[in-house]
């Protein structure tokens, strides 16, 4: 079997950052997002998450940001992304570690009563009309959850996994992949000793 040759190159237009990018999400011939430990892009401020229409367009602020880094982001379609992190305000918006935000509008919006720690990792499933979210809290939307938990792209409501996961001292996830679009698994990776309440680790 023939290999793809692997190379490097640079974001084109990329203007300068004063902080780490942690997050990426972009969709085909769409927007764009950076999210991260970032207040400055280029002359411009844009706390902790800046975004384009399309690959040719400027970088710009995602009105207002928010107020702590930003971790994960995913799309839910073309127009609207799922972002989270370690914040309670996006947008002025209170939105605690995980915020809606709309680029046809350029508004932020939150997701109930969000969680009670940091958001590592979002993934969208097209196929159940949900997302999934990971992180270091035990909290999403006031239901006990866990480290991670099910968002309802439907009527935005949160729901457990099953007893989510745990540890001897505070447990995270830290990455959430789903094998191929509509797949019935769910593979949790993070710091933590059972799941579900099985050992696991």
């Amino acid at each position: 079997h023939g290999q793809c040759p692997a190379s490097w190159n640079s974001v084109p237009a990329l203007p300068r950052l004063n902080g780490a990018v942690r997050a990426i999400s972009s969709v085909s011939q769409g927007p764009s997002f950076i999210g991260g430990d970032f207040t400055v892009i280029g002359d411009m401020f844009a706390d902790h998450i800046a975004w384009r229409p399309d690959g040719t367009s400027p970088w710009q602020a995602a009105s207002g940001g928010t107020n702590g880094p930003v971790y994960a982001i995913a799309s839910i379609s073309s127009t609207q992304f799922l972002v989270g992190g370690s914040f309670d305000i996006a947008g002025g918006v209170p939105a605690r570690n995980i915020a809606l935000f709309t680029t046809t509008t350029g508004q932020w919006s939150a997701l109930g009563h969000g969680t009670s720690g940091r958001v590592n990792a979002i993934i969208v499933s097209g196929a159940e009309a949900a997302a999934y979210v990971g992180g270091c809290f035990a909290i999403a939307g006031g239901i006990n959850t866990g480290s991670v938990a099910r968002l309802s792209l439907a009527n935005f409501e949160w729901s457990a996994l099953a007893q989510g996961v745990s540890g001897d001292s505070a447990s995270c996830v830290n990455a959430l992949l789903q094998p191929y679009p509509g797949s019935p698994t769910l593979i949790v990776a993070g710091a933590f000793s059972t799941a579900g309440g099985i050992p696991a680790s």
